[in-house]
C-alpha cells in the first residue's frame, strides 16, 4: 500500500503474483473444468486490479502520477493481457464449445470475446507506450488524452470481464454442476 499526498490509502498490485503460467502443471497437461474456471476467476480477479491500477493513474493526472507505477504496468500490460487471452482461447473456450445445450449462444459470445482479443491486444501495446512516456515524464500527449485512453482500456476489460463471468462462466458452471440427464 502507499499512502497518497491526501492520506488516503490506495491499493498497489504486485505483477509478479499473476496467476500465470497455470500453478502445477505443464504447458501441455490437460487440465479438467474445474481447474479451467478457477483459473478464470483468477484471471478475472486479475484483470479487475489492473484496471483499479489504471484507474488510480487515470485519476492522478495530470500532478500526482507514480512514475514507478506506470513503468511497472507498462513492462507486463501487454504480455498480461496476452497471456490471459491464449488460456481463454486456447482451454476455456474450448470448454464453453463442449457444453452441450449451451452451444448456440455461446458461439456467438466466444465470437464476439475472441474478436475483443485482438483489439484488446493492440490497445494494450499503445496503451504501453503512453504508459512508458508518462513513467519517464517525456509524454507529448495532454493529461485528457491519456486519461481517455487509459479510461478507454480499463472500462473496456471490465465490460469484458463482466461478459465473460455472466455469459459464459457463471452459466457454464451452472451446467457443469447440473449436467443434463
Amino acid at each position: 500500500m502507499r499512502v497518497s499526498a491526501d492520506s488516503s490509502t490506495e491499493k498497489k498490485i504486485d505483477l509478479s503474483k499473476m496467476p500465470l503460467p497455470l500453478p502445477g502443471s505443464s504447458e501441455n497437461a490437460p487440465l479438467n473444468a474445474t481447474e479451467i474456471i478457477d483459473q478464470m476467476d483468477a484471471f478475472h480477479r486479475h484483470k479487475m486490479m489492473i484496471c483499479d491500477e489504471l484507474e488510480a493513474i487515470a485519476d492522478s493526472l495530470p500532478f500526482e502520477i507514480d512514475p514507478a507505477q506506470c513503468m511497472a504496468l507498462a513492462r507486463s500490460l501487454k504480455a498480461t493481457v496476452s497471456s490471459i487471452q491464449a488460456f481463454e482461447e486456447r482451454y476455456f473456450f474450448p470448454l464453453v464449445a463442449r457444453a452441450g445445450k449451451l452451444k448456440g449462444v455461446m458461439k456467438t459470445v466466444r465470437d464476439v470475446l475472441e474478436q475483443n482479443h485482438r483489439e484488446d491486444e493492440g490497445f494494450a501495446e499503445e496503451l504501453a507506450e503512453a504508459l512508458v512516456d508518462l513513467g519517464l515524464c517525456v509524454s507529448g500527449r495532454d493529461a485528457e488524452t491519456t486519461g481517455y485512453m487509459l479510461r478507454g482500456f480499463f472500462e473496456g476489460m471490465r465490460r469484458h470481464v463482466a461478459l465473460e463471468r455472466h455469459l459464459l462462466l457463471e452459466p457454464l458452471r451452472a451446467h457443469l454442476s447440473h449436467p443434463p440427464q
